[in-house]
């Protein structure tokens, strides 16, 4: 990214003294709800502004606002304890917090209202995507955002807690019967249209929805971030939506939803040339994961040397790699190496079909979505339930995968037989590890390692399964595919 000039604003001289304290102490007493990873009985403190005090954010945005004008700089944010409502991002302008620097969101949902008059961009995911039918509302602020910024981002090595307890515990405490009555800041960084992005070094805590969001944005660099974001669904990690040229590198993310996600949401518009490496990632969903939104395109992406731990509750829908073209877009040119997992439920799942549903939501033609070239190699997946499984559209087959260096042990649900009947069409299912069958009633597929159907121009070349109980199917089936080569692969029950 382009470099901003040397010159440093410290946000103190505009008014940010740390107002925030420590103000009060929430304990949950109803802990039953889907995944959520609080224990009965756990306490958070939630911060808030000293009595009479304005938000730090007043200050912070106004030594940004004066670095911008003046042409670009570094706003220096020192040890300390700053409450912050929503705060908009300039071009040419680096937010730095040092060692010590803790930024709190606030707790109170008034403060990301838009004032009169003030309108917020409408991104492209909420043009028809599921959130939105949902009901989840994308009219509230976001904590730090931008919009058609350049050149800009944040270093350093503080704290920016969402304070997701705030929302989360007195909301459980009322006995939810579903998602929608949790009312919470959508999004905690959200970054739309805007080039030469760069987020390194700082720690992201307690995001009570999506984390981090990069919407049709280019030159990104994500290195070295510390996500934790663990309280309840749809906590994404990193959220790539219609972003191409962008670098995810040496990250620590802790979610419960997807971890690192790719979202296209445009039919004809490609995103490429995006890396994703070195990272440790933990969560309840899938580790990489390309969709489920898929009008648009995907290609030239290369995602390697990763470390993903699952759970090991039933809770989830846990999948090591996920990889989707069910709107009608393509993916294409994906290398994935390299993977090291462990309690996932499948260590990865391909799916490309007509979903008919969310394309006609979105006002498009109907058709199937397309994967070619793709190479998944050198997996080592302990403690997985459920097969892997490549699954095309009879008029749309995967074409030219090549799948090498696989060693799995499955730990659970194991059958004496393959199922009678056959593997059902679901186009409009949700993607799981469970699609074809059910998260209680099983995978339902006739391989206990790897189901493959509606591929073509398919290489496997040392899959190696370890089962800890006798599972009586087949290694690998394959159904209605062309040219396939498979070699080298090897099932091993426990001996009698």
């Amino acid at each position: 990214m382009a470099m901003t000039k040397t010159s440093s604003y410290n946000v103190t001289a505009y008014g940010a003294t740390g107002v925030a304290y420590a103000a009060e102490k929430l304990t949950l007493t109803n802990f039953q709800f889907k995944w959520l990873k609080y224990k009965q009985g756990s306490q958070a403190t939630v911060y808030r502004a000293k009595e009479g005090e304005p938000l730090d954010s007043v200050g912070i945005q106004l030594a940004m606002d004066t670095a911008h004008q003046d042409g670009g700089g570094t706003v220096v944010v020192p040890a300390g304890d700053y409450l912050i409502g929503p705060i908009e991002f300039r071009s040419n302008v680096i937010l730095h917090l040092e060692p010590g620097a803790r930024l709190w969101g606030s707790p109170d949902m008034a403060d990301y209202d838009l004032l009169p008059g003030e309108t917020m961009p409408v991104y492209t995911l909420a043009k028809g995507n599921n959130r939105e039918s949902e009901g989840l509302t994308r009219d509230n602020r976001r904590l730090l955002s931008a919009h058609q910024a350049s050149d800009f981002g944040i270093t350093g090595s503080g704290y920016i807690s969402a304070q997701s307890p705030a929302f989360v515990i007195p909301w459980m405490n009322s006995h939810p019967s579903d998602l929608l009555s949790l009312y919470r800041p959508q999004d905690t960084l959200l970054f739309y249209q805007c080039q030469n992005v760069l987020l390194e070094g700082f720690h992201l805590r307690n995001t009570p929805a999506w984390s981090v969001v990069l919407d049709s944005c280019k030159g990104v660099r994500i290195d070295g971030i510390d996500l934790h974001c663990f309280d309840v669904i749809n906590s994404d990690g990193i959220d790539l939506v219609n972003t191409s040229d962008t670098t995810i590198a040496n990250c620590r993310i802790h979610c419960t939803d997807d971890a690192i996600c790719l979202k296209n949401t445009l039919r004809g518009v490609t995103m490429s040339n995006i890396t994703v490496t070195n990272c440790v990632l933990r969560t309840l969903c899938n580790g990489f994961k390309i969709g489920t939104d898929s009008a648009g395109n995907f290609e030239d992406i290369t995602v390697s040397n990763l470390v993903m731990h699952g759970d090991e509750s039933t809770v989830g829908d846990r999948g090591g790699v996920n990889l989707n073209a069910l709107d009608g877009g393509t993916v294409r040119n994906i290398n994935i190496s390299n993977l090291v997992m462990r309690n996932f439920f499948s260590p990865f799942y391909l799916y490309a079909t007509d979903r008919s549903g969310q394309q006609k939501a979105l006002g498009l033609e109907t058709k199937p979505g397309r994967m070619e070239r793709i190479s998944i190699t050198n997996v080592l997946a302990d403690g997985t339930r459920y097969p892997c499984y490549v699954v095309g559209h009879a008029d749309s087959k995967i074409q030219d995968l090549h799948i090498a260096n696989i060693n799995i042990r499955k730990s659970k649900d194991f059958y004496d037989q393959a199922p009678e009947a056959p593997v059902p069409e679901v186009p409009n299912e949700y993607p799981t590890p469970f699609t074809f069958g059910s998260r209680d009633g099983g995978d339902q597929l006739p391989a206990c390692g790897l189901y493959v159907r509606n591929a073509e121009a398919l290489v496997i070349d040392d899959f190696k399964q370890r089962n800890e109980q006798k599972d009586g199917r087949d290694l690998i089936v394959t159904e209605r595919c062309e040219d396939i080569e498979i070699s080298r692969s090897l099932c091993r029950n426990p001996s009698a």
